[in-house]
Order: C-alpha cells, then structure tokens, then sequence
C-alpha cells in the first residue's frame, strides 16, 4: 500500500483554508440570521427590548462589508 504523506506547507494551507471557510459560515450566521431572528422571535413571544431595534440594522449591514 502507498502511504499518502502531506508536506507541512500543505497541511498548513488546508488548514488555513478550514479555518476561513469556517469564518465564512458562522460570521453570516451572527451578523445576518441572529438578528433577524431575534427581530422576528421576539415580538411573538411578546418580549420587548429598547435596543434591538438600534443594534440589528447596523449588524445586518455589516456582513457584506467583511
């Protein structure tokens, strides 16, 4: 059997790249979904907060500068 060996650079490239796909998935998912959630839950639950509606619209604007 052939053994497959990775040099170091290699490992340390997918390993970059893991890590930056990883980034991609849970910043939108903070900055986009939750507050949209949470904008949306909320008023059905029946819980009010003063600073949701000032805190969502520039967290949601923010993903696509990054």
């Amino acid at each position: 059997t052939r053994e497959h060996v990775s040099s170091t650079k290699t490992l340390s490239l997918q390993r970059q790249m893991f890590r930056s796909l990883v980034c991609q998935a849970i910043y939108p998912f903070i900055t986009t979904y939750s507050p949209l959630a949470v904008t949306m839950l909320f008023p059905v639950v029946g819980i009010q907060f003063d600073w949701i509606p000032i805190l969502c619209p520039p967290m949601c604007v923010s993903h696509p500068l990054f």
